[in-house]
């Protein structure tokens, strides 16, 4: 969870100097946002908030990717 802030205050700090959003990129960004801070707060429906039913996880922590409902039932 280190690495997501840690991640996300050193994207925050590079805006400072970056070129404006527009409303489509603002959006994505707060759900990027929204999916990081259901994660940390160890929702267990996030993969079913965030993640399709087509999507494949894999992690560091994963030997190999995972299916959503694979990654739902070792989260």
């Amino acid at each position: 969870m280190k690495k997501i802030t840690i991640i996300t205050v050193l994207l925050f700090s590079s805006m400072v100097y970056s070129q404006q959003w527009n409303a489509a990129q603002t959006e994505v960004w707060n759900v990027i946002l929204a999916s990081y801070a259901d994660i940390e707060k160890q929702d267990v429906n996030w993969t079913d908030k965030w993640v399709t039913e087509d999507a494949m996880v894999w992690g560091g922590a994963y030997p190999m990717p995972r299916s959503r409902d694979e990654a739902k039932a070792w989260d």
